[in-house]
């Protein structure tokens, strides 16, 4: 699921002109933390999944200037067809979509948890500057 999502991302921010992002192993771990606090509770916020990105990101030892999340989850189960529909809706958001095409934000990381209860797909893609 990183995978798609990362090369449809960097896709759509070539054709943009943007730089492109880069997978980072510490930001993917904040995303799963987070995606799983979100299925856990089965319940979409930025709270839940635990607080501030800002601090989740320093505390992981990624020094950036700046982090942003974006959050969702699907009835589809975990795989490439869920991946391409967060993407969607992400896309398809005009706050989500700012925060993804920022040219500031060069590292991505995304977790994904699958909550049982109700057949969901969890997501969290965080994202930060490089410094």
């Amino acid at each position: 699921m990183n995978a798609t999502i990362v090369v449809l991302l960097n896709r759509d921010r070539s054709a943009l002109g943007l730089p492109p992002v880069t997978l980072d192993s510490r930001l993917t771990a904040v995303g799963i933390d987070r995606a799983r606090r979100l299925a856990t509770t089965g319940i979409l916020s930025h709270e839940i999944a635990g607080g501030d990105i800002g601090v989740a990101v320093r505390r992981c030892g990624v020094r950036a200037n700046s982090a942003g999340e974006a959050i969702g989850w699907t009835a589809l189960t975990v795989g490439r067809p869920a991946a391409r529909w967060l993407y969607w809706m992400w896309k398809h958001s005009p706050e989500h979509w700012s925060l993804m095409t920022d040219r500031h934000f060069v590292r991505i990381g995304l977790g994904f948890a699958y909550r049982t209860t109700g057949g969901q797909t969890w997501a969290s893609l965080v994202l930060s500057t490089a410094r």
